[in-house]
C-alpha cells in the first residue's frame, strides 16, 4: 500500500442505479460498470490495491437518491443504502468507511437520517448529489443546517449536478462572484 485515501468513492444499490426516468446507457460498459458499484470486496479491493489505495470513503452513485422525486420512497431507499454501506463497511473497516446518502426531498428526514448515520453507523459524514429541485434543502446553506444536526460540520457543499454549472448564482457559495471575495 501507498497509503493514498480515497474519498467519493461511489458505489450502489439497485434502486439507486435503476430510477424511472434516468438516462442509464445500456450495452457492456455499463454492464461492466454496474458490476463495479455494487461490489465491495474482491474487485473493488483488487482496484485499490493496484492503485496505492489503502482506506477509501465511499459515497452513493449520482445522481442517487437526489433523483426519486416521490419523497417517501428517497427516506426508505436512503435508510436501506446507509444500511448496505454500513454492513460492507463493518465487514472491512481497515479499508472503507462510509459517507451518508440523505434524503434532501425532506430536511427533518434527512437531518434525522444524517444523525443516525453518524452517530450509529459511524459514518464520516455525507455526500448529496445533484438537487431534488425542492427549494431550499437543495442549497449549500440548507445543507449546512442538517450537518449541524448531527453534531459536527462533515460536509462543506454538494457536489454539482450534470445540467447546472457550478456558476448557478442560486446556490450560496457556488457563483463566480462568491467564489472571488
Amino acid at each position: 500500500m501507498k497509503g493514498k485515501i480515497a474519498l467519493e468513492e461511489h458505489w450502489a444499490i439497485d434502486e439507486t442505479i435503476n430510477i424511472v426516468g434516468q438516462p442509464i446507457a445500456a450495452g457492456p460498459f455499463w454492464e461492466a460498470t454496474r458490476a463495479k458499484l455494487v461490489e465491495f470486496r474482491e474487485t473493488r479491493l483488487a482496484g485499490m490495491d493496484k492503485n496505492g489505495i489503502e482506506f477509501a470513503i465511499l459515497g452513493l452513485n449520482s445522481p442517487g437518491l437526489q433523483a426519486i422525486l416521490d419523497t417517501k420512497q428517497a427516506i426508505e431507499i436512503a435508510r436501506r443504502a446507509n444500511d448496505t454501506l454500513a454492513e460492507e463497511v463493518s465487514h472491512n473497516p481497515k479499508r472503507f468507511a462510509g459517507f451518508a446518502g440523505l434524503p434532501m426531498q425532506d430536511p427533518d428526514a434527512a437531518a434525522k437520517e444524517l444523525t443516525r448515520c453518524v452517530k450509529e453507523l459511524g459514518f464520516k459524514g455525507a455526500m448529496v448529489n445533484c438537487f431534488t429541485q425542492r427549494g431550499e434543502a437543495d442549497t449549500a446553506r440548507g445543507l449546512g443546517l442538517q450537518v449541524g444536526a448531527a453534531g459536527r460540520v462533515t460536509v462543506a457543499k454538494p457536489a454539482p449536478p450534470r445540467g447546472r454549472p457550478d456558476s448557478d448564482p442560486r446556490v450560496p457559495g457556488m457563483s463566480p462572484a462568491s467564489r472571488s471575495s
